[in-house]
């Protein structure tokens, strides 16, 4: 999985012990503790991966097929 995701072998062992610290391994787990929300093996936090998709892409991630927004 991890390789599929993109992260190179030389990381996995880092990897592998930050996945067990953040969600014991369970790839449904969340946080919603706060205002900030995380989730998954590496509980992303959706308030600061937004912020960083935005200031990498601009509104490209959120734009419609149709380019309407």
């Amino acid at each position: 999985m991890a390789l599929d995701a993109g992260w190179p072998e030389s990381d996995w062992r880092w990897l592998s012990c930050m996945v067990r610290r953040e969600s014991h391994g369970d790839p449904a787990a969340y946080n919603g503790r706060g205002r900030d929300r995380s989730y998954g093996l590496t509980q992303l936090n959706m308030r600061a991966l937004a912020r960083a998709l935005w200031e990498q892409a601009g509104s490209g991630p959120w734009r419609t097929r149709r380019h309407t927004c």
